[in-house]
């Protein structure tokens, strides 16, 4: 979920106590620093240092349904629903809406010609790339990278990892 989806969530609770939110996110994780990335993989701070709000304390305090590790498959707007995927339970369902906001942020695409190529090529992306990113360096103490790409937090974490 973008910041534009939680920060939106946060302003409808605001002006209506009574109103149902939804917010359905495919990660694991709802909030969290992608800046400070680089300095969870180097280890300078920890997953709890960037991670700003947990799912339970946005649900606690600002009154929201939230299903984590849960994908949206299918949008049916003839009938106001939607059909998730849990993907941790396997588990398959409909949401019903009045309004439908789609806040997907970005989507980083890995190419086909990078497929099958070995466990040594990441996306950096979100927090579950970079944990991956992360075991993968202490595991294997690499010494020579190459980043495809010139977003600066490419740079900014490269660089930490001297």
């Amino acid at each position: 979920m973008s910041h534009g989806g939680l920060t939106l969530a946060k302003y409808l609770r605001k002006r209506d106590k009574n109103i149902e939110i939804i917010i359905v996110e495919k990660q694991e994780y709802i909030s969290y620093s992608q800046c400070a990335m680089p300095y969870y993989i180097s280890g300078e701070v920890s997953e709890e240092d960037i991670v700003f709000n947990s799912a339970q304390d946005l649900k606690e305090k600002y009154d929201l349904e939230i299903y984590l590790k849960t994908e949206v498959i299918e949008i049916y707007p003839e009938k106001n629903q939607i059909q998730v995927s849990e993907t941790n339970k396997g588990t398959i369902f409909n949401i019903s809406y009045d309004y439908l906001v789609l806040s997907v942020g970005s989507i980083a695409k890995k190419l086909k010609e990078f497929e099958n190529l070995g466990d040594n090529i990441f996306i950096h992306k979100n927090l579950r790339n970079a944990k991956r990113l992360k075991r993968f360096i202490e595991r294997n103490e690499p010494r020579n990278v190459l980043i495809v790409g010139s977003r600066s937090n490419f740079f900014r974490t490269f660089r930490k990892l001297k």
